[in-house]
């Protein structure tokens, strides 16, 4: 009998969770915040936080830099639980849907 994709998908996530990759998960959202929002202006995702966040705000003066600017904070933490990640990349989302 052949499993269903979705019996993968947990079976994935599972291994994940007792692996404790939560800090490969926050670095994942981390880069694609800055992917997402840099894109339509060519920034370079890999600069560090504060020159990207000043580079996408002369693009974008109506940019909460502050709040950009404390979610690419969480989004670094290392040593988080479940919990607290699981929150952290609820705000990174609605954030690049801004």
């Amino acid at each position: 009998m052949r499993r269903a994709p979705l019996e993968y998908i947990t079976g994935i996530a599972n291994l994940s969770r007792r692996a404790g990759h939560r800090t490969a998960v926050l670095q994942h959202y981390h880069d694609r915040l800055k992917r997402d929002l840099g894109a339509r202006y060519r920034l370079n995702p890999s600069l560090p936080d504060e020159e990207f966040i000043n580079q996408l705000a002369s693009y974008q003066p109506n940019l909460d830099t502050d709040a950009l600017r404390q979610t690419l904070r969480q989004l670094s933490q290392t040593n988080v639980s479940e919990n607290e990640m699981v929150q952290i990349v609820r705000e990174a989302t609605l954030f690049g849907g801004r």
